[in-house]
């Protein structure tokens, strides 16, 4: 489960950022299906010392965006659909597939539907499921 500081939600999708604009913010957070207007005071919502006030899903999308919104050139997911819907599970997956495009993206997952989008497999279990 991803880790969030005791601060309000923009404060936690820039932490790390040296520069951001809104506009992108807004944009990965809709790509998420993120919804900013469940919460009282929006991005600006206090996201309190225990994370209770959010959600498993919601924790994950905002660390998602985080990540999406840095220029790093590699990205690492690890169990990235752990506590996603099916529907943010394709936006994931388009997500990454245009990050790719610019960017290494390393996925661990037990979560075969990402095959489809992988340039390579490792399966550190070839006894249990062959692949291909």
């Amino acid at each position: 489960e991803p880790r969030l500081i005791n601060s309000t939600l923009i404060e936690n999708i820039t932490y790390g950022l040296n520069s951001y604009n809104y506009k992108d913010i807004d944009n990965i957070l809709s790509q998420l299906n993120f919804s900013k207007d469940k919460f009282n005071d929006r991005i600006d919502t206090v996201i309190d010392e225990a994370s209770s006030n959010i959600s498993g899903g919601e924790k994950l999308k905002l660390s998602l965006a985080r990540t999406f919104l840095k220029d790093s050139e590699v990205i690492i997911l690890d169990e990235p659909t752990s506590a996603l819907d099916t529907e943010s599970i394709k936006s994931l997956k388009y997500l990454i597939k245009n990050a790719k495009k610019h960017k290494i993206v390393i996925i661990i997952t037990h979560d075969y539907d990402f095959i489809d989008i992988a340039d390579e497999v490792i399966n550190l279990n070839p006894k249990k499921i062959q692949l291909g």
